[in-house]
């Protein structure tokens, strides 16, 4: 008996012995330093948008590798306790989601909180396997760990909390024997495809118009002093500083930036006082002045039964 349980500390003590890492931003953690300016820039404003939307919580990590976390024994059992430890997505739904790439390591996982349905599970797998391991091969790490975010937002965190039907990959969709005549369907695309593009169209148009503000609008025509690329963001953040009265306030500031190259302006001092609450996530990066750690406000609390899906290059 002695005998066994001094195996399994032995076995256990990399996992026990070594603290998991602490997460410095909610969206996005580069700690293997792997991302492009832009595509950080790219996945944090994708992220705010669908927590904004949503409410759900998304995060993407990059690290050396797990060795050094504990991680000794698998990526799936280390992604799930990293997931829990940090508590991503709301705690009544589980509907967070992490995006985990070791880049020493070669390996890649899709964690999924514990509230998405089995299915979700299939398409994570065909995300893995069609997107992000592709560009992982070719070199593309930055461009990879981007799309395949992208994609599990569009795909996987969008349709769940909309309540849609998640269709695994290779399903069978129609298999109604009484189908219409071959030649109607151009004929009906001829109509449909037309009227459905200006329907999408106006949407986003309207959209654009509500939700961007004139603004933002007008930086979309604007070229990037750094690599010309047409088409700046208007990001914000949060800031110190003295008022009127000298006295120390938190306030938000804005400033532009270029999603193609990661160009940046200098922050503007700020505008107008804006108080933050702990939970906001609508500036730029509401944790950029401080370090928070496991327990703080930021995530909500979700767990993670280990579902998703794992890939090695």
């Amino acid at each position: 008996m002695i005998r066994a349980a001094l195996i399994w500390l032995a076995l256990a003590w990399p996992a026990i012995g070594q603290e998991l890492p602490d997460w410095q931003y909610v969206r996005v953690n580069d700690l293997a330093e792997i991302l492009t300016g832009g595509d950080i820039v790219t996945l944090d404003r994708a992220l705010i948008d669908l927590n904004d939307s949503t409410g759900t919580q998304g995060t993407v990590v990059t690290l050396k590798n797990r060795a050094q976390y504990g991680g000794s024994d698998g990526l799936e059992p280390f992604a799930t306790r990293l997931f829990n430890h940090w508590g991503i997505g709301d705690a009544r739904r589980d509907d967070g989601f992490m995006i985990l790439v070791l880049i020493d390591d070669r390996e890649a996982r899709i964690e999924l909180g514990a509230g998405y349905p089995v299915a979700a599970n299939a398409i994570a797998r065909d995300i893995m396997d069609k997107t992000m391991l592709p560009d992982f091969r070719a070199g593309q790490m930055s461009q990879g760990i981007r799309d395949g975010t992208l994609a599990v937002i569009d795909r996987i965190a969008r349709p769940a909390h909309s309540g849609s039907q998640l269709t695994p990959p290779g399903s069978d969709i129609g298999t109604d024997t009484g189908k219409s005549p071959i030649w109607q369907w151009p004929l009906l695309a001829m109509f449909l495809v037309p009227f459905s593009l200006f329907v999408l169209w106006q949407a986003a148009s309207l959209a654009g118009l509500i939700g961007g503000g004139i603004r933002e609008i007008l930086l979309r025509f604007r070229n990037c002093p750094e690599c010309n690329h047409r088409g700046l963001v208007r990001m914000s953040g949060g800031a110190d500083f003295k008022n009127f009265r000298g006295q120390e306030v938190r306030g938000i500031c804005y400033w532009r930036a270029c999603p193609e190259c990661g160009w940046a302006s200098q922050k503007s001092r700020p505008k107008r006082i804006k108080m933050f609450s702990p939970h906001s996530t609508s500036s730029y990066e509401e944790h950029s002045h401080s370090r928070h750690h496991h327990g703080s406000a930021g995530f909500g609390g979700g767990s993670s039964s280990g579902g998703g899906a794992s890939g090695r290059w």
